[in-house]
């Protein structure tokens, strides 16, 4: 499985609201479809399956959505392959406040967004490997 960094705004950090962070609510639709196909029958829905779910008569609507979830890190997808989509193992965490607040005041010392701050902190901690 897929494993991204965290792209999420430091607030979302903070509360641990990663889940579905800056997808459409057809696109989370699609997303809770997907898992929910895969617990039950253990592979990728197809385009038709998902369309059929949303009550969409276009499958090019569908691949506007998946191609939303696999830019926002949710899913990995190879397009043209059949049922191909797997979806992206994301840990929720939620930082404690103290450490959420130091992470912003630290960010803005250095001058970089909170999210690459802990980005680049993540990397120095696992020795510069990305």
């Amino acid at each position: 499985m897929l494993s991204e960094a965290v792209t999420e705004p430091a607030s979302a950090l903070r509360t641990g609201a990663l889940s579905t962070y800056g997808a459409t609510p057809q696109a989370t639709e699609v997303l809770r479809f997907i898992r929910a196909y895969w617990g039950e029958h253990g592979n990728a829905p197809s385009y038709a399956q998902i369309a059929d779910h949303l009550r969409l008569k276009s499958k090019s609507g569908i691949h506007r959505m998946l191609v939303q979830l696999v830019e926002r890190g949710h899913i990995r997808w190879m397009p043209g392959r059949a049922r191909c989509i797997e979806l992206a193992e994301r840990q929720s965490f939620t930082l404690p406040v103290d450490v959420g607040g130091r992470l912003c005041a630290d960010a803005q010392l250095v001058g970089v967004s909170p999210e690459e701050h802990l980005r680049n902190a993540v990397i120095a901690y696992l020795g510069g490997a990305t």
